[in-house]
């Protein structure tokens, strides 16, 4: 790749003075495509003009690179949540440069890395806009727009059947044996507490949301003598959804007892 310095040119500034190296660089990379520091790298090496300049005034060329190009580095916000262009969930996490300013509010990843997986990285984003020579916050973001999938509901007739046999119920027996049957029932009667069939004796707690929707249902078992979880031979949670293998299940949680 050629940047447009004859050799003339070349031998005139053999020797230059920091700053003039540091100008001559910059000068060079508003003529790159610049997406990331091992990508300036390559196109140094390729232009033996530039790198013999850069030998001769005895620069450590990756010192030089990484100076200049700290301002174009991005990377995933530590704080913040954004809505996610795919989902529509505040799970989306932007690219941020050295300063916090972010990139563009399409330009990230989702933190539903299983449901929902969307990712837009700064080098995507460029190329889509052909970033070359324009200024950053000037670029706008083509990314695909979606709508949203609905939540799926657990059928009412699965909830109301999970609403008796507390007496098999290990974490009811022993709240029942702590606290006695009426605060427990009340306890049981506020939250929809149910009872699973999925491992012995286990608990489900079920999301039901204001409107009388059901969100999904926890399925968690316990040791009926000590109330405590059983997590041998392993931990034994899951949803409803996942154990009556419900294929697609979009489950979009509410909080329990927001009813």
């Amino acid at each position: 790749m050629v940047i447009g310095y004859s050799h003339s040119k070349v031998q005139k500034h053999r020797v230059l003075s920091y700053n003039q190296l540091i100008t001559f660089v910059l000068d060079c990379l508003d003529r790159l495509p610049i997406f990331s520091y091992s990508e300036v790298i390559n196109q140094f090496a390729i232009n033996q003009r530039i790198m013999a300049i850069i030998t001769y005034n005895l620069i450590t060329l990756n010192g030089v690179i990484k100076m200049i190009t700290r301002q174009h580095t991005y990377q995933l916000a530590k704080r913040g949540k954004w809505v996610c262009p795919e989902c529509g969930r505040k799970t989306f996490v932007c690219y941020v440069d050295t300063n916090g300013n972010v990139l563009d509010e399409g330009v990230g990843k989702c933190d539903r890395a299983d449901k929902c997986a969307y990712h837009y990285p700064p080098r995507q984003y460029f190329a889509d806009n052909e970033g070359v020579g324009v200024p950053r916050h000037h670029a706008r973001a083509t990314y695909k727009q979606t709508t949203p999938t609905p939540p799926s509901f657990i059928d009412n007739d699965i909830f109301q059947k999970s609403l008796n046999h507390y007496e098999r119920n290990h974490l009811i027996t022993f709240l029942n044996r702590v606290f006695g049957t009426v605060a427990v029932d009340k306890m049981i009667a506020d939250y929809f507490i149910g009872t699973s069939h999925h491992w012995s004796g286990s608990t489900v707690f079920w999301q039901r949301d204001r409107f009388g929707r059901i969100h999904g249902g926890k399925i968690m078992q316990y040791n009926p003598d000590n109330g405590k979880r059983v997590k041998e031979p392993h931990n034994r949670i899951t949803w409803v959804h996942s154990a009556l293998k419900m294929p697609d299940y979009n489950l979009r949680q509410c909080l329990v007892g927001e009813h």
